[in-house]
């Protein structure tokens, strides 16, 4: 479920990664690969600009 987002910004790129606990369901039932879409906020240091928006693959 995701809880916390992480931003990271660079001079070429935004980096935003969401991470949270496993969902309490998990533990009763294989995982499953699942999209979730989230709707929200975060403060940048400076504009957009030319930069990327990327997500966290780690």
């Amino acid at each position: 479920m995701p809880s916390v987002v992480h931003l990271q910004e660079t001079p070429t790129e935004i980096i935003i990664a969401v991470t949270g606990p496993p969902s309490s369901a998990s533990s009763y039932i294989p995982c499953t690969a699942q999209k979730v879409t989230l709707v929200g906020h975060v403060q940048l240091n400076d504009p957009v600009g030319g930069r990327r928006i990327v997500g966290n693959t780690e």
